[in-house]
């Protein structure tokens, strides 16, 4: 019994991922591979390094702005512009770990200006937060 097994050459992509209004660097955007759990974020100067091969489609997504979809080919510098996306912003609420959509949230939400919050002498915002009567 004969198996063929096709080799596909990985290859290092990089790139800089950028704020398509103002050009400053966006630091942790995400960058996966299609398909896959292999990924990576963009540093502090909005940099990124990942091994794929060509063919393969990058996935670009950061809170606030515009996913993309990118297939790799021969290029291996990449500059990428995310354009900002303002109406996920509008339905999202924070929840520890992760997000939820307002109309799915369940239980007591309350909201504390940061007004109050610097009324309180305070060196940790979550002590800051204690006493409040929500």
């Amino acid at each position: 019994m004969w198996v063929s097994v096709t080799a596909v050459a990985q290859q290092e992509y990089s790139g800089v991922i950028l704020d398509q209004e103002t050009n400053d660097p966006l630091i942790g955007v995400s960058i996966l591979l299609e398909g896959t759990s292999k990924g990576t974020l963009s540093d502090l100067d909005g940099s990124f390094t990942i091994e794929a091969s060509s063919g393969d489609v990058l996935v670009i997504s950061y809170v606030g702005y515009q996913t993309q979809k990118i297939e790799l080919g021969a290029e291996t510098e990449l500059s990428i512009a995310l354009g900002t996306d303002t109406q996920v912003l509008d339905e999202i609420v924070v929840v520890g770990y992760g997000t939820i959509k307002k109309s799915d949230l369940t239980g007591s939400v309350s909201k504390v200006s940061s007004e109050d919050i610097v009324k309180v002498p305070s060196s940790n915002a979550m002590n800051a937060l204690q006493g409040f009567k929500f």
